[in-house]
C-alpha cells in the first residue's frame, strides 16, 4: 500500500519514472495488483508508451473487470496505438456491460471519425458532452467535427438542430475558459451564415 499510496503522489507531481518504480513494487507486494497495474499503465500512456500501458491495462482486466474506467482508457490507448480494432472490441465489450455509460461515447466517437462517418462521431459526441464531459478539449472537437460535416455540404440532424448544439458547445467552451475561442467562433459563423 504504501508503494502504491508513494506512486499517486509522483504521479500527481509528474515524476512519471519514480511513479512507474513504485507502481511495480506495489503489483509485485500487493495480492490485488489491479490499482497498481492501472496506475502503471497511466504512467505508461502519460509518457508516450502506449503499448506498455494496454498490455498493463489488459493485465488489469484479468482481475479488474468491473471497472468501467480501465475499459476507457485501455480502449484510447489501443486507438492511439493504431489497433481500432482492438479499440473497437473493447469498446463492444464496455458497452455490453455499462450500455448507458457517457464516458464510451468519446472513443466510440474517435472510431466513427477514424473509419470516416463524420455524422455518426458528431451524435457520439453529442452523447459524451451531454453526459457532463464538456472539458474544453472535447468541446473544441465537437466543433470542430460540426463545422467539418457542414463544410463538406452535409447535416448531422438538421441545419438548424446542428446550429443549436453547435452554439451550446461555443457558449460552454467560453466557460470553459477554451484556449482557442477565435477558431470556435469563425466555425460558429460559419455555420451561422450557412443558414442565411
Amino acid at each position: 500500500m504504501a508503494s502504491f499510496l508513494a506512486g499517486l503522489t509522483q504521479l500527481e507531481r509528474g515524476d512519471l519514472k519514480t511513479a512507474v518504480a513504485s507502481f511495480q513494487k506495489a503489483v509485485r507486494a500487493d495480492g490485488d495488483s489491479v490499482p497498481g497495474l492501472a496506475y502503471l499503465a497511466v504512467c505508461y500512456a502519460a509518457s508516450g508508451h502506449d503499448t506498455e500501458a494496454t498490455g498493463a491495462w489488459q493485465a488489469a482486466l484479468i482481475e479488474g473487470s468491473d471497472l468501467p474506467q480501465i475499459y476507457d482508457w485501455l480502449g484510447e490507448a489501443l486507438l492511439r496505438a493504431d489497433d481500432p480494432d482492438g479499440a473497437r472490441s473493447i469498446l463492444e465489450e464496455a458497452l455490453g456491460q455499462w450500455p448507458e455509460d457517457s464516458r464510451f461515447a468519446r472513443l466510440q466517437a474517435l472510431l466513427h471519425a477514424k473509419s470516416g462517418n463524420a455524422g455518426e462521431a458528431v451524435r457520439a459526441l453529442e452523447r459524451y458532452v451531454g453526459g457532463g464531459h464538456d472539458d474544453p478539449d472535447t468541446l473544441f472537437l465537437a466543433s470542430e467535427w460540426m463545422y467539418r460535416v457542414h463544410a463538406a455540404g452535409a447535416v448531422v440532424r438538421t441545419r438548424a438542430e446542428d446550429l443549436v448544439a453547435a452554439r451550446a458547445w461555443a457558449d460552454a467552451y467560453v466557460k470553459a475558459g477554451g484556449p482557442k475561442l477565435t477558431l470556435v467562433k469563425q466555425w460558429l459563423d460559419f455555420l451561422e451564415r450557412e443558414g442565411g
